[in-house]
Parts: structure tokens; sequence; C-alpha cells
């Protein structure tokens, strides 16, 4: 490797000045744009433990592995494996084809929110030992994250390590002992989540890789809560060097990978053609794989070249069954292709290359009958444009009103008091909620309250924004205690104080909902969809509390927790939560602001609901004004609802019964119209829901639709 690499990674014997990235395992296009040699991480972490993990190498469940010492992974891949008669051990088999199917194996926290909590909660205890002050606690916290203080913490020899802290440009030796040590990391480890996804998963072997592991004590308990169902390799060894080395002689590949789903599309006589790529395993090191794009010709015949006979077209692909979205932009992608040789052959027959070599930048080629290589790129692909009219709102204008959302209020964050009133607001829950009077408490979030503002970020686009998820930490671990105790009323409350405590009680609810998407680095807001709580029939801030809860449902297991309340019923109503108007409300904004449209887990249950919500409306009387408002967020949910219609044209399609109950709604509506004042259109609601079952509606009334609120 390159000697540069002295100062970060792993330096090979192996006279090269080559440097080989370990990245995240994706598909082939993302990997074309790392520009270089690359190996997985799973593969990487495999080798490096190779001699400890024969015994799940060697068998026929896939190999899920846990590596907390890494970022998150954005999806679990499993590893499989195949015996080659030139390699040491069994290599690993790469699958990114349908990643999403193992979304639950993954866990709910982050791995850097679990380090980032050991971090919080050793500084507490050394702020305490040292008898500093509590507002010092950020700062320790901060610098132990910087070192990764475990790397400097050996036990082998010691019960307790020293460490040298800076702190205000004062130094101070802290002493940790093995015990705390220990004990914090347990506390912290998913250990209980760990433990449901292996009894839920039986077909899948799992290995735990974490510094944490190298304390004693911490194996010793996970071994002992474990058993046989996790296993832990012992990080101090280490094989890769050795493995690389009989690479280098034997030449071996260190992996396969299964060529990923990749189809475009093309219209030819009135329609859809799709041109796929062969199914196959390529492997790294190994001879270049050359595979061209196939269609079914009319007597199912396949075909390589197409014709093209413009100066350039614009083609739709999907990777792996769903659109490329691009992870800058937010945006998905279109292939275009262009002809350079237009003014000399203005008609070519085309066919679509991709050179795959595992490790090594792919590449995707478009050749004419010349075996010339065309121009070609990937783009930002306009659904609006394709049509002028429209039956549904496209995904992609869904998903750029996000980022642009998240951009401007991002912006405006950075340019406000926002930080340091949030901080000081936060500092002082977590250091007084269980000193101070509940007068001071109520007067500090009604005054905090009084000069925040909502901060609407549907994403956040990969934004570090590390002072502003310190202090949702800290609002973390006094929140539940806070909404569902300190501020609730008791019996003997005087009227004064009962009414205070409602209006801090509401605006807690208030500064959280209005928080958004930056409540993800809150691991547990589950409180807030407590089924128990709101079905009673006494809830105090009922409503606030469901309306907080779908501004935070950022998450696709809030937003389960979300859905799973639409069918039971409340008692605080006497009706169930998908009749009551707050219900409504958070529901089809979740479409708007969160909601994952391309999740193809979510259409059963979105068509079971379109006809539920549909029912419901027929059995209204618009006139009256509660119902009216209720019809109001029931259409945008239903009209949001529609865009489901891009993954799968038969949702609510034409003569259905679905299609047909929606359009009796729209019938009964004809006489009153519903307004609103929220969607930048003037056309009411339910008008433009007609047009889009029809298939009428045009790209202005879409465009202006996504703005509302």
């Amino acid at each position: 490797m390159h000697q540069q690499s002295k100062s970060m990674g792993l330096e090979l014997a192996d006279d090269s000045s080559e440097l080989v990235w370990i990245m995240r395992e994706a598909n082939s296009i993302v990997a074309g744009n790392i520009g270089g040699r690359y190996l997985y991480a799973n593969v990487y972490r495999y080798w490096n433990y190779a001699s400890q993990l024969q015994e799940f190498a060697s068998s026929q469940k896939p190999l899920i592995i846990y590596d907390l010492d890494c970022f998150t992974p954005a999806q679990i891949t499993p590893l499989t494996f195949e015996n080659r008669p030139d390699a040491p051990y069994p290599i690993p088999i790469i699958d990114t084809r349908s990643l999403k199917e193992y979304d639950e194996l993954k866990l709910a926290q982050s791995h850097e929110k679990i380090y980032d909590s050991i971090c919080q909660q050793i500084a507490d205890y050394i702020v305490i030992d040292l008898g500093l002050d509590l507002q010092n606690t950020k700062e320790v916290a901060t610098y132990l994250q910087k070192i990764n203080f475990l790397n400097n913490c050996d036990f082998r020899s010691s019960n307790s390590v020293t460490l040298i802290l800076e702190i205000n440009n004062r130094y101070y030796l802290a002493d940790l002992s093995q015990e705390i040590v220990t004990k914090v990391i347990w506390d912290n480890l998913p250990v209980a989540e760990l433990k449901q996804i292996i009894a839920n998963n039986p077909d899948f072997n799992f290995v735990l890789l974490s510094s944490f592991t190298k304390l004693p004590a911490v194996k010793q308990k996970l071994k002992r809560e474990f058993s046989n169902s996790l296993f832990i390799p012992n990080i101090e060894t280490n094989d890769f060097s050795s493995i690389w080395e009989k690479k280098l002689g034997i030449k071996f590949p260190l992996f396969g990978q299964h060529l990923d789903d990749i189809s475009f599309f093309v219209r030819s006589a009135g329609q859809d053609l799709e041109i796929s790529l062969p199914s196959q395993i390529c492997y790294e090191g190994q001879q270049e794989a050359i595979v061209y794009g196939k269609y079914a010709r009319k007597g199912g015949e396949l075909e390589q070249h197409f014709p093209l006979k413009t100066p350039d077209v614009t083609l739709p692909f999907k990777i792996n069954k769903e659109p490329f979205i691009d992870a800058q932009t937010d945006k998905e992608q279109a292939y275009k292709i262009e002809n350079q040789y237009f003014a000399d052959t203005p008609e070519l027959s085309i066919k679509i290359r991709f050179r795959i070599k595992p490790g090594l930048t792919p590449k995707l080629e478009v050749l004419d009958e010349n075996e010339r290589i065309l121009h070609s790129t990937l783009i930002d692909h306009e659904h609006i444009e394709v049509s002028t009219t429209l039956g549904f709102i496209p995904m992609s204008e869904i998903r750029e009103f996000r980022t642009q959302k998240s951009k401007k209020n991002i912006q405006i964050l950075s340019e406000s008091n926002f930080y340091r009133d949030f901080e000081s607001f936060c500092q002082f829950l977590y250091t007084h909620w269980k000193t101070s009077l509940d007068r001071d408490i109520t007067n500090r979030i009604s005054d905090f309250r009084s000069t925040s503002k909502p901060i609407l970020l549907p994403i956040l686009n990969n934004c570090y924004l590390p002072q502003i998820y310190q202090n949702y930490s800290l609002l973390e671990r006094v929140l539940e205690n806070l909404l569902n105790y300190r501020l609730t009323p008791q019996k003997s409350t005087s009227p004064d104080r009962k009414q205070a405590m409602n209006k801090a009680h509401k605006n807690l609810l208030l500064i959280l909902g209005d928080s958004y998407a930056l409540t993800s680095r809150i691991n547990n807001l589950d409180f807030l969809f407590d089924q128990n709580l709101l079905t009673r029939s006494r809830v105090l801030n009922w409503d606030e509390r469901l309306r907080t809860a779908a501004k935070v449902s950022c998450s696709i297991q809030r937003q389960d927790l979300y859905l799973k309340l639409f069918n039971e019923y409340t008692m605080y109503r006497n009706k169930k939560f998908y009749k009551t108007d707050v219900y409504m409300w958070g529901y089809a904004r979740l479409l708007l602001w969160y909601v994952d449209i391309n999740n193809t887990s979510l259409l059963e249950i979105y068509k079971q609901h379109f006809d539920i919500i549909v029912s419901h409306c027929l059995s209204l009387n618009a006139n009256i004004p509660s119902e009216k408002s209720y019809i109001r967020d029931a259409l945008i949910a239903l009209i949001y609802m529609l865009t489901f219609r891009e993954i799968s044209p038969q949702f609510v399609e034409k003569d259905s019964s679905a299609y047909n109950q929606a359009q009796k709604l729209c019938d009964s509506l004809q006489t009153t119209p519903i307004l609103s004042r929220k969607a930048n259109i003037e056309d009411p609601l339910n008008q433009l829901f007609e047009q889009l079952l029809d298939g009428s509606a045009t790209q202005e009334q879409v465009r202006n639709m996504i703005e509302i609120d």
C-alpha cells in the first residue's frame, strides 16, 4: 500500500503504491463512484478473523456481522461462502440485489449513538469524581469521543487506568475503574435487541465485533448471555496481512459478487421494453466480466440492439428493482445516451455493455454497431416532464420538496441564535429537572417556547449537526419523565398550578414536535405512541401528543408505531384513531414529510387504509364544519397515497372497487367543494383528487400541491 497510509489505515508489505479503500457493501453503480480499488467492509472483517470464523464459513446459513467499531451501515448485508481450491479458506460472496429483505436485522440504535452514550455516561462519572461543574460534562464527553478512549484503556494488567484531560485550559488526571467502564458499556449494549433478532432469525449465523469486548468482563457477560448464538472473535489477533501475502502468491479472489439486477426501459411500438443484464457471480481479482443488456422481442427471442434515431435519449433505469437515488442530491437518476456522430450517422443500432471486476470501478457503456463507444452519463430524472397530465404526485417531486425544505431550514438554523438558546434550555432541564421547583421548570419551558420556531426538517441530507445532537441527547434523558410524570398534575394540585403545568406540558410537546427530523438522534420516543395511554378516556394534551407523534415520525420504526394506531379504539374520542381529525392530520403529513413511497412492503397497508378512509368520508356530512375539516385532511392523505401508483400501476386502478368508491366520494362532494388554504392551489382538493384518479391532473397542480406544510 501507499507510504502515506502509515498515518491512517493498514500498510501491507507488497511493494505497491496502490490504495485499497474499505467501503460499505453497495450496488455496482455506487461502487463506480469510488474511482479506485476497494474491498467491502464485511469482506475485510471476515479475512481479519478468517481462522476463527471457519465454523460459519462451512455452514449453509448466511453470516451476519455486527461491527460496532464501524459507522452504522445503511443496509445489513449477509455473507454466504464458496469453496475455492486456490484459496486457504472459503471466500465470501456478496449479494446486494435484495438488501431490504434484511431490514429486520438492523439495530434500532446507531453504532454512533451507542458510543456517544457510553462517552456521555463516562463523562458523568469523571465530572462528579473530579468535583467539576456539571456544565463541563459535554466538553469531557466530546474529548473522550475525540481520543477514542477505549483504545487507551488496557485493563489486562490493572483494574484502573488514568486519563489526562484538558478542561478549560487546565489538565486533570481522571482515574477510570474497569468496573465502572464495564457497567457503562454493558448498560448501553443492545443486548436485549440482539437476543430478539437472533431468536427471530434462526436461519442466520451472527458475529459481534467490537473493541468493547477487549474488556474481559464485557466479553464474559456476552458469552453468558448468548451462549453459542452469537460468536465473539478475539479481535486482538488479525489474519489479514498473512491472507494478503498468500493472495499475492496464489492469486485467489478475496470475494465474489452477484451482478446487480440492472434494467433500462425504452418505448417501442407503444410498449415499454425492459433491457436487463443477466445474472451471474463475478470475482475480485479475476478476469473482467463483460455482459450485455438484453430484452425479449415479441416471439420471446432475446435481442441486444435497439435503435437510436435522435441526437440523445434519456432512459429510465432501475437497479435491484428500485430507482437509483443519488446520495448527494437525493434525486432519482436516469441514463442519458448521446450520439456524438449524429451529423454523419443520424440512425444507430446500439447496445448497453457492463464491464465489472469486483474490487475495481465498474463501467457502464453504450456501443453502436461499429463498436464505437457513445457518450453516456447519469442525470437527474425529471418524472414530471414525461407527460402533460398525471395520475399521481411523482415521488421525485415529493423528495425534492423534502430536500429543499430541509436545506432552507438548516440555513435558517445556522443564521439564528437557535444553537445557543436550545443548548441553554436543554442544559437547564438536564441539570435541574430533579432539583428545581415545578414553577421554575414550567416557566423555563414556556419562555423557550415563546421564542422558538418550528424547524420543518423532513430529511437531514447527511447533515452533521453535533451541537444540536448533543443537546437532544441531554433532552432525551428527561423527556419521558417530564411528560409522563413531573408535568402531570395530581388531584391535590391547586387550580393555578394545574393550569401552569398543563401549559408547560403542552409547550414541551410543541417544542419536541417542532423539531421534526432533528429528533432522529433521540433513541426512545416510543412513549409518545403508547397505545395504553392514548386509548384512555383521560389523557393530558391528547391532541398535541398525537400531533407531536406524527411530527417526529422520521424513522421507519416511529412511522410503524403511528400506523399501528390506525384501527385502534380510543376512549378519549370514543372512536377509532383514523376517524379522529388529529390522527388524520398527522397521517397526511407523514406521507408528505417522511414515508418512503418506494417501499413496496407498505403497499398492502396503504391499499387497506385507502379503502377505509374513503368509506369513512362517505359517511360524513361535508356541511358540518368539524366533518368538513376531517375530509380536508383525508383528501390530502388520499392524494398522496396515489403516489404508490408510481411503483404499482394497479394501486387504485380504473374500474377497480377502490377506484369506484373514490369516484363516488368525488361525486358526493360536487356541491360542497373542499378548499385548503394550506395547499397552494386554487382548485378544491376534491377536484384535484378526481383529476389524479383519472390521470388528468396538470403538472402545475401537482407542483403546487406538494408545497403544503
